[in-house]
């Protein structure tokens, strides 16, 4: 056992029934490290967080929350309270700040304007002056693809040569109309700690992202292949040896 709550020390488990521990063996002990309601509490409270990890923070004094304030182990302990009610079809407080987290899948009609976003840097670069330089406005700050903060300026499409407009960050405004599916993945009423679904949100993000091609993660971005560089390398083996560019192009008859 990982967490002190098994039957034999926490008395109100045996109001469960007897399918509390999940599983037995043929000498009818728990074969698990965790009883169902420790096990489902950390699931659905805690997603991602292996069940040595959470032991070890519930054993330890210096392990705090997410917020800094409080230790691991009395949130775990009212967590795991509010899921013992659950699971006996009690009725359990709302949380001040209540959240849900759904999985939509929609078609839609989009109407959208573009544009460009360009920090500092890639401003610079663009038109080889500064914004202090240009007297620009004050700078707006957005939430970019991999969550940090970056601040920059709007511009237009307009101008840009095709590999400009290629390199850079985009966002739009935009009219949709839409059908959706949505899949509940936390809903309010089942809400057994604070944060929860902030946290549940962020793993299931995660668990998207490590799917993706790596390139298609914010992280591959700097790394994408271009046109002009392969073209570059292609004529770099041309000029290195010239009957390359014949052994390239046998190869592409028989790919």
């Amino acid at each position: 056992m990982l967490f002190v709550t098994d039957s034999s020390e926490d008395s109100s488990s045996q109001d469960l029934g007897n399918g509390h521990w999940g599983q037995y063996d043929d000498r009818k002990q728990p074969t698990e490290d965790l009883c169902y309601l420790d096990k489902s509490t950390l699931v659905e409270a805690w997603p991602g967080l292996s069940k040595e990890e959470a032991a070890k923070r519930y054993h330890s004094k210096e392990s705090a929350e997410s917020d800094g304030k409080l230790p691991f182990k009395p949130v775990f302990q009212a967590a795991r309270a509010l899921k013992e009610k659950m699971l006996k079809g009690e009725s359990i407080p709302a949380f001040l700040k209540p959240e849900s987290v759904r999985a939509l899948k929609s078609q839609s009609l989009i109407v959208y304007t573009e544009f460009a976003f360009v920090s500092e840097s890639e401003l610079t670069a663009l038109v080889d002056a500064s914004s202090k330089a240009l007297k620009m406005p004050k700078p707006i700050q957005m939430t970019i693809e991999d969550g940090s903060k970056l601040n920059g300026w709007a511009l237009s499409l307009r101008g840009l040569s095709p590999e400009q407009h290629a390199g850079l960050r985009k966002f739009r405004i935009e009219q949709s109309a839409s059908t959706q599916y949505s899949e509940h993945l936390l809903q309010e009423s089942m809400q057994i700690r604070k944060d929860q679904g902030q946290m549940l949100y962020q793993h299931v993000c995660e668990a998207i992202s490590e799917k993706r091609p790596s390139v298609a993660r914010p992280s591959g971005r700097p790394h994408l292949l271009s046109v002009e560089n392969l073209k570059r390398k292609a004529a770099e083996l041309m000029e290195a040896c010239p009957t390359s560019g014949v052994l390239l192009k046998i190869h592409q008859i028989f790919v």
